[in-house]
Parts: structure tokens; C-alpha cells; sequence
């Protein structure tokens, strides 16, 4: 058996805690709210083939509080501080994340499928970005 560890601990022996905590916890809280609707989502998305989804509410809401979570991480890696650099790379991602969630709680279907993997790619960069970030001293 293989044995992975938690994404919040590679996080946290990265460099990343404590001082970014707070922003990593509202980067996983967004991944937990989407894998909670995931498979959900992708059933709705294959059954509409190319069309709009129209979401039950509960899923709607799962996907914009994961869409504020990650603004909320955004916000934090954002501000200002002495002797860090801004991390563009993640926060872009984090955009991209964003944006992508915003447009799934709306409905939108690609049709493919591609939409839904793309959140997973998008959290997964930015979670890359912030170990580099942290390991090079929180410089960009």
C-alpha cells in the first residue's frame, strides 16, 4: 500500500505554513466543495451533452462557496507584505480557478468534459506554484 500524505501537510513542509495557513486552508476548502459535487456535475454535464446545465441549488451553492473560497485565497496572497514578492503564477491560477467555478455554478457545459478536469488542473498548478513560491524564499 502506498500511503500519500495529506495535500495541507506537503503544503505546510513546503514553507507554506504558518504564515500562509490561512490561504492554503481556503484552497483546500475549494477542493473539497468541488470533489463533493464532482461526480454529480459530470453526470448532469454528459446527460445535457453541449447544452447549459441547470443546477440543482445545492450544487450551485457548493461551487460558489468554493468560488469564494478561493477569492478569499487571492485576497490573502495579495496583500502586500515586507520582504515577499506577490506570487503571480498562483494567484493567476487562482483566477482561472475562479473564473472556471463561477462559470460552472452558472451552467455552463463544454460538452467534453474538459471543463470539469480543467478545475482539477488549474488547483493543481496553483498548488505547485505556492510550493515554489515557498521554496524560493516567497520570491516570483
Amino acid at each position: 500500500m502506498l500511503r500519500v500524505p495529506e495535500l495541507g501537510a506537503i503544503l505546510a513542509e513546503a514553507g507554506l505554513a504558518p504564515r500562509w495557513q490561512g490561504e492554503i486552508d481556503r484552497m483546500l476548502q475549494a477542493r473539497s466543495e468541488y470533489m463533493a459535487v464532482e461526480k454529480k456535475l459530470d453526470e448532469l454535464h454528459r446527460a445535457a451533452g453541449a447544452k447549459r446545465v441547470v443546477l440543482p441549488e445545492e450544487l450551485r451553492l457548493r461551487l460558489e462557496s468554493a468560488e469564494r473560497a478561493v477569492g478569499e485565497a487571492i485576497d490573502g496572497f495579495s496583500r502586500p507584505m515586507e520582504g515577499v514578492d506577490r506570487p503571480g503564477k498562483l494567484i493567476g491560477q487562482l483566477r482561472s480557478l475562479s473564473g472556471l467555478l463561477h462559470e460552472l455554478a452558472a451552467g455552463a457545459n463544454d460538452g467534453y468534459g474538459y471543463d470539469l478536469d480543467l478545475v482539477h488542473q488549474h488547483l493543481a498548478w496553483a498548488l505547485l506554484d505556492a510550493a515554489r513560491w515557498a521554496g524560493k524564499n516567497f520570491r516570483d
